[in-house]
């Protein structure tokens, strides 16, 4: 569910970098989880993997920020250490009903990518009023069907 979220609703708003950047740094935790009980990763390393530089960083880490998909915490002790939680992104309702992550996104998208976003998440919702005329398994092969039943009595 987050990955469509990320592709087709936050991606327009904070291109493809920024979402490199939430998907490597997700990704790395993942990986590094299994492998220490303290993660941590250095910027060179975070650079290196996404082929930015500091500023590029910088600048995609503040718009994850601004969107919410990132929080970032320092150490008082130790400036030079970042710390990054990783915020699952909103659903399309919780998303939709924010003024102004909708507004925004509508401001970055055609009339027309916006409605088929916005069926692409809710468009079930459309079906509540409507009547379900497929026909059942029954209903289309019943006639082209031959059952054979096995009974064990014959051999009792």
């Amino acid at each position: 569910f987050y990955q469509k979220m990320l592709n087709y609703v936050y991606l327009p708003i904070v291109g493809m970098k920024a979402i490199d950047l939430y998907n490597t740094v997700l990704n790395e935790y993942d990986y590094l989880k299994n492998l220490y009980s303290n993660v941590s990763m250095e910027d060179a390393h975070l650079l290196k993997l996404l082929n930015f530089n500091l500023e590029d960083l910088k600048q995609n880490k503040e718009l994850l920020e601004a969107i919410g998909l990132i929080k970032t915490y320092i150490n008082p002790h130790k400036k030079d250490f970042l710390i990054f939680k990783i915020c699952e992104p909103l659903s399309w309702r919780d998303f939709s009903n924010n003024h102004l992550l909708i507004d925004l996104f509508r401001s970055k998208v055609s009339n027309l990518e916006f409605e088929r976003t916005k069926f692409c998440f809710d468009g079930n919702n459309h079906l509540i009023s409507l009547i379900n005329v497929s026909k059942t398994f029954d209903q289309q092969f019943t006639n082209q069907i031959t059952i054979n039943h096995f009974s064990y009595k014959l051999f009792l």
